[in-house]
């Protein structure tokens, strides 16, 4: 619009500069705008660019004439000058606020605070480039089940440290993660199988299928997670009470799973055939400790310290 309006002559470089400057923190609004229900990292994101145009705009206004003056010699047509003013005013800005890049980030995490776990939707490890090479294509895919494993112990972490803690902020993470993981699944799924089109020797092909399954297994410990968090939302809402005894037992029942999902992982990595076995181990041990805390809770059940339907969340 500025430039249109210098074009036709209606408006001079004087009267441009500060509608230049006014417009680059109209553009904020943009920004803040798309961070509405978004993490605090892109929150932080919005506050920063808003920041920077309104304190280059302060910084700026001493010396709209100096700044107009050095404008005027870049280009003798009005448009290009107010071009160049856009584009000078950015680039300068940006050369001001270099050196204090740490400080403005320290600023900016105090006014906005708070942790956010850093999602990755996209794959890390897989390159089809690899999949000519099928042994390093395969240790490539493990990787990322690898790390898709790690994520949905987080997302059962989380959603556990909610139930018991009562807080149902951080619930919300479980939500993202599991789009990352249904992400990350499909695209381990369809490398894999685009690795099968390749000349594979017996035993990479047999690999294959049992890796497929391995992440729709990683896959269904996300949405595992999502039900826990369903759960604790539940727990929560509802103000339901759980025993001393009760919510001991839950941190013993998955203190043993998480035990077994870092068994897994480790397995997993180094391709370790006895660390495998001991997950195998831990599940006996997790099934029997299961069979024993759902006959503790009917006793309690019978006796009254536990509620009905704190119970049935409970058993679920």
């Amino acid at each position: 619009m500025v430039l249109g309006l210098a074009m036709a002559n209606l408006i001079s470089l004087r009267a441009s500069i500060p509608l230049i400057l006014g417009c680059n923190i109209g553009t904020c609004v943009t920004a803040l705008i798309a961070s509405v229900g978004t993490g605090v990292s892109a929150k932080r994101a919005a506050l920063a660019h808003i920041m920077f145009n309104v304190l280059g705009t302060i910084i700026f206004l001493p010396f709209l004439g100096l700044f107009e003056k050095l404008v005027i010699y870049t280009s003798p047509n009005l448009a290009r000058q107010i071009a160049n003013a856009h584009t000078f005013f950015n680039v300068i800005n940006t050369v001001i606020f270099l050196p204090f890049i740490k400080s403005f980030s320290i600023l900016l995490t105090r006014m906005i605070k708070g942790e956010e776990e850093e999602l990755e939707f996209q794959p890390k490890y897989l390159d089809r480039r690899l999949l000519n090479t099928p042994p390093i294509a395969l240790d490539s895919a493990i990787k990322e089940i690898v790390r898709t494993l790690g994520l949905t112990q987080r997302m059962v972490s989380t959603a556990m440290n909610c139930f018991l803690n009562n807080d149902c902020k951080p619930l919300e993470k479980i939500t993202r993660a599991e789009v990352a993981v249904d992400s990350l699944r499909e695209a381990i799924t369809n490398y894999l199988v685009q690795l099968m089109q390749q000349e594979l020797s017996f035993e990479e092909s047999k690999k294959i299928p049992a890796l497929i399954h391995v992440i729709n297994d990683v896959e269904r410990i996300g949405d595992h997670a999502e039900n826990l968090r369903d759960l604790a939302f539940q727990k929560i809402e509802n103000y339901m009470p759980f025993s001393e005894i009760a919510v001991k037992e839950l941190k013993e029942m998955y203190e043993e799973v998480d035990k077994m999902v870092s068994s897994a992982i480790r397995a997993l990595e180094q391709i370790d055939v006895k660390q495998a076995q001991t997950v195998l181990e831990q599940e006996c041990r997790i099934n029997t400790l299961r069979d024993r805390l759902k006959k503790n809770h009917v006793k309690r059940l019978e006796q009254g310290i536990c509620k009905v339907l704190s119970g049935v969340v409970f058993w679920i």
